[in-house]
């Protein structure tokens, strides 16, 4: 009977020890499952948002900056393409680079022009993007919170009733007078001409005939003469595209306007085809005319490397333009008759 009550004290004893580990057990797991999670919960995904100041004047920026924390490898967050902040408006945007990887960080610059007053920022909603295709309908989207933003008048901080200045005594300006110096100018040099009439010995004598002029040039000898100018220099070989272009366009547009009587030098290119397509101009191709000009702009004042094609196409529309525009020998009798 000892024996058989000291095993059945043993055997409880065991019983006993075993669940006194079993509770231990239990009571230890939800701290190290505690454990487990905590790193997993500092890497929750969130979103923050910072302004650099909450008061500006009207007009003044505000820079915002939004971090998003815990954001999966591989997902990068975006602002969208456009963003309704009435009363705000967006003026530039940008992104930085920081030094974790599980961070974050938009830039927005805002500003407000037209409501005075405490304002709300309004929430703005982040957008993420995967680098994985087809990622995007997975992740979700980031709300940011509103912030509130007082804006001031312009006028704010200045003295509403100035005092005036000190009325000081009025200042005395000296001016110069030169008339006198110029009018006893004046009166020597008539003298002195007058002398120098009534001293000359020799008259000139009455059948003095006046040389006579030659006949004025025609606008298309000139035009010719200064082309054949540009052409001898050799300015493309030269690689002085600027100028030649610049010559060849100034010759083109002082002809035209020798030929139909007008100031052309001073009309843009447009305006030149412009007063063309209102007058009668017998022979003058006005779309090559136009196309000569637009290309001639184009080296001039976008600094355009011509081909070889439009050096020489500038060149023989000139060379054409003015060989079926010139007043032929015919017409001016007909003219002068």
């Amino acid at each position: 009977m000892i024996n058989s009550r000291v095993k059945l004290g043993k055997q409880h004893s065991i019983w006993q020890w075993s669940l006194v580990c079993s509770i231990g057990l239990l009571s230890i797991m939800p701290m190290v499952k505690a454990q487990q999670a905590s790193p997993k919960a500092d890497k929750a995904l969130s979103a923050s948002i910072e302004t650099d100041t909450n008061e500006i004047k009207l007009g003044q920026p505000v820079h915002v900056t939004i971090k998003v924390k815990g954001a999966p490898k591989g997902v990068h967050y975006q602002l969208p393409a456009s963003l309704d902040l009435d009363p705000f408006v967006e003026l530039k945007r940008g992104e930085k680079n920081p030094s974790s990887d599980s961070l974050q960080v938009l830039t927005l610059t805002v500003s407000c022009f037209d409501k005075l007053g405490k304002l709300m920022l309004p929430s703005i909603e982040i957008i993420p993007k995967s680098d994985r295709d087809g990622g995007e309908q997975k992740l979700e989207k980031l709300n940011v919170p509103a912030v509130p933003i007082t804006i001031k008048s312009v006028l704010a901080g200045t003295s509403e009733k100035p005092s005036p200045k000190d009325i000081v005594d009025p200042v005395q300006i000296y001016i110069s007078d030169y008339r006198p110096l110029v009018l006893l100018g004046l009166s020597v040099l008539w003298f002195l001409s007058g002398f120098f009439i009534l001293r000359r010995k020799k008259a000139i004598p009455v059948d003095t005939r006046l040389e006579q002029l030659p006949p004025p040039r025609q606008a298309h000898e000139i035009a010719l003469e200064k082309l054949e100018e540009i052409v001898s220099e050799n300015l493309p070989r030269q690689g002085k595209f600027h100028e030649y272009f610049a010559r060849v366009s100034k010759t083109i547009r002082e002809y035209i306007g020798n030929r139909y009587s007008f100031f052309a030098l001073d009309l843009t290119s447009s305006e030149l085809i412009e007063e063309l397509r209102d007058r009668i101009t017998p022979g003058l191709d006005i779309e090559a005319l136009n196309k000569l000009l637009a290309e001639a702009d184009l080296v001039k004042f976008a600094k355009v490397k011509p081909t070889d094609a439009m050096i020489s196409y500038a060149m023989d529309t000139a060379y054409g333009i003015i060989q079926a525009t010139r007043i032929r020998q015919t017409e001016e009798q007909e003219s002068q008759s």
